[in-house]
C-alpha cells in the first residue's frame, strides 16, 4: 500500500470519528432535554410539534431530528414526521434492558465534554481534576452505568462462584471496596435475603448517596456504607471483599496498602474478588480486539488521575500485598474476567 491509499485509509476513518461526535452529542442532547421520551408517547411527531411540547427552539429541534434521521436512531415517519427507529427506544429509555445506554450518552454529553477541553493543560502539568468535582450529578449517573451489570453480576453470583455467594448467602458479610452509590450492595443484599454488605468509600457524597439508596430498598438493617480508611475496619470480619471496577479509582500509592488492608479484614480463606478492565502493556497488545474498553475507559477517566493496570501487574500486587492463591476466572459465558485471591 503506498503513502496516499494509506492516508485514504486514515481519512475515511477519521470521518467516522466526526460522525461519532455528532451522533453522541445530539443523542444526549436528546435524552437531556427529553426529547426521545416526548417521541416515545406520540409515536410520531413532526419537529415543530416536538419543540412546543418541550418549549424548544423548532429550528433547532429540526436539526437533531434531521441530524438523528442520518444516523439511524430516527426514522421518517410520514410526510415531515419522526419517528424512533426500531429497536432505538431500548437504547435510549428502557433501563432494564441489555442494551440501554442512556447514561453513557449522559456521561459523554453531560460530563466528558467539559473534561477533554482541560486534557491538554493535564498534559502539561500532570495535576489531574478529580470526579468529585461534578458532585452528585456524576455519582447518580455512574451508579445508572452500573446497574444492569450489577444486576446480573449478582444475579448469576450463586451459579457462578459459589466460593463467594456460599458464606453471603448464609448470613455473611461482603466489603465493597470503593463502593460509590452501593449498587452493588442493594442488588447483592435483594438476591441473598440473609447477606450482609458493608460498602466503604472516601467521598463523602457517594456515601450519602448509598446510605439514601440502600434505606429506599429497606435493607438498613443489614447493609451500609461509610466514609472510612479501610484499614480502619477490625480484622476478620468480612466473608467476603470486592473491588468492583474501583481498583483503578486508587492513587498508585495507596494500592497496596489498600489491597494488605482488605487482606487483613478478610478471614481466613476467604476471597477477594476484584473486577477491573486491563490495561495492554505495550502497544502491540494495544492493537488486540479486547484492549479495545481499557483503552476507552482509561482515556475517559485521564483527567481524574485514574490508572488502569495490566494483568501482570495486579498479579504482582496482589502477591506483595500478601495474597497466596490468585485464580482469573471468567464469567458470564467469557463477557467479563474476575481476579479471585486469598491467603490459605
Amino acid at each position: 500500500m503506498g503513502e496516499n491509499e494509506a492516508a485514504l485509509g486514515h481519512l475515511i476513518r477519521a470521518r467516522t470519528w466526526f460522525d461519532g461526535v455528532i451522533a453522541v452529542s445530539a443523542t444526549g442532547a436528546g435524552i437531556e432535554l427529553g426529547l426521545f421520551e416526548t417521541l416515545r408517547e406520540k409515536g410520531e411527531a413532526t419537529a415543530e410539534e416536538l419543540a412546543a411540547a418541550l418549549d424548544l427552539d423548532p429550528h433547532a429541534v429540526n436539526v437533531w431530528a434531521m441530524t438523528l434521521v442520518h444516523h439511524g436512531l430516527l426514522e421518517p415517519a410520514g410526510v415531515g414526521h419522526v419517528a424512533l427507529a426500531e429497536g432505538a427506544g431500548q437504547l435510549v429509555g428502557e433501563p432494564r434492558t441489555p442494551f440501554y445506554l442512556a447514561p453513557l450518552f449522559e456521561f459523554y454529553h453531560r460530563f466528558l465534554g467539559t473534561d477533554f477541553t482541560e486534557l491538554p493543560r493535564f498534559f502539561r502539568e500532570g495535576e489531574p481534576r478529580p470526579p468529585r468535582r461534578h458532585g452528585l450529578a456524576l455519582v447518580r449517573n455512574i451508579a445508572a452505568q452500573t446497574l444492569a451489570m450489577h444486576e446480573i453480576f449478582a444475579g448469576s453470583l450463586l451459579a457462578e462462584l459459589p466460593e463467594i455467594a456460599g458464606p453471603l448467602a448464609a448470613g455473611g458479610l461482603l466489603l465493597d471496596a470503593g463502593c460509590g452509590a452501593a449498587g452493588l450492595g442493594v442488588r447483592l443484599c435483594d438476591q441473598l435475603p440473609a447477606a450482609r454488605y458493608l460498602g466503604i468509600d472516601l467521598d463523602e457524597v457517594s456515601v450519602a448517596e448509598a446510605t439514601e439508596r440502600i434505606a429506599a430498598a429497606g435493607l438498613s438493617g443489614r447493609a451500609r456504607a461509610e466514609a472510612a480508611a479501610l484499614d480502619s475496619l477490625p480484622q476478620g470480619c468480612a466473608d467476603a471483599a470486592t473491588f468492583f471496577l474501583s481498583l483503578h479509582e486508587f492513587p498508585l500509592e495507596a494500592r497496596l496498602p489498600s489491597l494488605v488492608a482488605v487482606r487483613r479484614v478478610l478471614k481466613p480463606g476467604h476471597w477477594l474478588l476484584i473486577l477491573e478492565e486491563y490495561y495492554p502493556a505495550t502497544p502491540l497488545e494495544a492493537l488486540e480486539e479486547r484492549a479495545r474498553s481499557a483503552i476507552q475507559f482509561q482515556y475517559e477517566e485521564l483527567l481524574w488521575g485514574s490508572h488502569l493496570i495490566t494483568r501482570a501487574g495486579l498479579n504482582r500486587l496482589l502477591r506483595e500485598a500478601g495474597f497466596t492463591e490468585i485464580t482469573w476466572r471468567p464469567m458470564l459465558g467469557g463477557n467479563l474476567e474476575l481476579v479471585l485471591a486469598r491467603v490459605l
